[in-house]
This record gives structure tokens, C-alpha cells and sequence, in this order.
């Protein structure tokens, strides 16, 4: 019963957690884009990001170590959600 609970708890964490298997350095980059105009608020980087589209989240959080905001309202500002999608913040690198 013990270990029941034990799977079961570590298989919400990873359903919860925002995580992605990466590729290996120089790989391709593949990914699906499934929103692209979604705005996504990353931090742990020098300073917070807004980025449009899950791939963009997923190469960033792949190559810069990058994670969603706890408290996007306030590290990307209350009106993070409006800000443009551009080539800058929506494009992804061919490789990893």
C-alpha cells in the first residue's frame, strides 16, 4: 500500500511540473506548437522573459535553464499577457 502512494505521488509531481525532455547539445529541435499565441512568464534568468508559444517555452527552458513564474503578475508585470508576439520572443533555435 506504502509504495502505491509513493508512485502515485511522484507520478502527479511529474505530471505537475513543468518539465521537458531535452535534447542532447546540437540536436534538432522538434516540437509541435500546439499555442502559439499563448504568453508564457519565465524566470531564472538575469531578469524575466515573456515568451509567445509552448516551443518557445520549451527551448528556453532546454537551453537557458528557464522556468514559468510562481507570480507572473509580478515578475512580468500585470499586463504581461498583452505584450506582442514577435520573431524575438516567439522563434526557436534549430538545435538544441
Amino acid at each position: 500500500m506504502k509504495q502505491i502512494v509513493i508512485i502515485l505521488a511522484v507520478a502527479c509531481v511529474a505530471v505537475l511540473a513543468d518539465n521537458y525532455m531535452c535534447g542532447k547539445r546540437g540536436a534538432k529541435f522538434e516540437c509541435f506548437e500546439s499555442a502559439a499565441s499563448d504568453r508564457f512568464c519565465l524566470t531564472g534568468g538575469a531578469h524575466p522573459e515573456v515568451v509567445c508559444g509552448k516551443c518557445r517555452k520549451k527551448a528556453d527552458f532546454c537551453t537557458k535553464g528557464l522556468v514559468m513564474s510562481k507570480r507572473p503578475a509580478i515578475d512580468c508585470g500585470a499586463s504581461y499577457e498583452s505584450t506582442p508576439c514577435t520573431t524575438g520572443n516567439s522563434e526557436v533555435p534549430a538545435t538544441y
